[in-house]
């Protein structure tokens, strides 16, 4: 649980996969985890980071997207 904490205070995106979706979510795990990334199940979890990955929505301030700095610096190269 302690790490939990700890991505939260570093505000680090928590995706949360717990069988049974939302409902089953204990009530103090609310003001952990946005609901956005609350899943049923793992192909649910990795269909939202391919959407993030995808930028089919703007990405709010939480996300840091390490490839524009890589393109930015030209070390994109070393990566690919």
């Amino acid at each position: 649980m302690n790490e939990l904490f700890v991505a939260e205070r570093q505000r680090k995106p928590l995706f949360c996969i717990i069988e049974g979706g939302i409902k089953e979510l204990p009530t103090w795990l609310f003001g952990v985890f946005r609901l956005e990334n609350i899943f049923s199940n793992v192909d649910e979890c990795i269909e939202r980071l391919v959407e993030l990955d995808d930028q089919e929505e703007e990405l709010d301030r939480c996300w840091v997207l390490i490839r524009q700095y890589l393109e930015n610096d030209g070390c994109m190269d070393a990566v690919t």
